[in-house]
């Protein structure tokens, strides 16, 4: 059996092992390129566990690929991180990447663009990317709707009993302004 890493993870410093699981889905999208890693002044002082979760959100996020990709280097970055949860947030002007771990075994990314995404299918096509690599089915066929302040949230599960994972893209009217992961073990 062949195991995929899991960057998020429930509690701090620790990570998940993902069973990889075939996907009746259409073939999988291209990981994006590397993403440049942010530079002086994004998070500098963070040190130890803090510090690597941050550095292995880079170099691993899918979403932290695809912003850098489409806006540069971050132009700021917050680590929150104490015993038993924390939170790394990055903005690109208007558009941020949150990412949080959270008691009892929660972690939800979300990557936010106000305007919306200038390609939308290339912010869907990034979202079904890390549902692959985590291994799980989604059910992609089937959303559930969820409205509130002027949104809208399309939730897409895994199809896994016991599972709760989730996949959202978030829209005001037709447009798409968020993408994200949550899930609780």
């Amino acid at each position: 059996m062949r195991w995929t890493l899991w960057v998020g993870c429930c509690a701090v410093g620790c990570a998940h092992r993902v069973p990889e699981v075939a996907s009746p889905e259409p073939a999988p999208v291209a990981a994006p390129a590397p993403a440049p890693a942010p530079t002086s002044g994004a998070c500098d002082e963070a040190t130890g566990e803090g510090a690597a979760w941050r550095d292995a959100v880079v170099a691993e996020s899918g979403f932290y690929g695809f912003a850098a990709g489409l806006w540069g280097e971050p132009t700021s970055c917050h680590l929150a991180w104490s015993e038993g949860e924390a939170r790394l947030g990055f903005a690109w002007g208007e558009a941020s990447l949150t990412v949080e771990h959270l008691p009892p075994e929660t972690s939800v990314t979300l990557l936010r663009a106000p305007g919306g995404f200038p390609d939308a299918e290339a912010a869907r096509a990034v979202l079904r990317a890390e549902a692959e690599r985590v291994g799980l089915p989604v059910e992609w066929a089937q959303a559930e709707v969820q409205a509130g302040d002027g949104e809208q949230a399309q939730v897409y599960w895994a199809t896994e009993e016991g599972t709760n994972l989730s996949y959202r893209e978030v829209l005001q009217g037709d447009v798409l302004v968020g993408i994200g992961e949550s899930i609780a073990l």
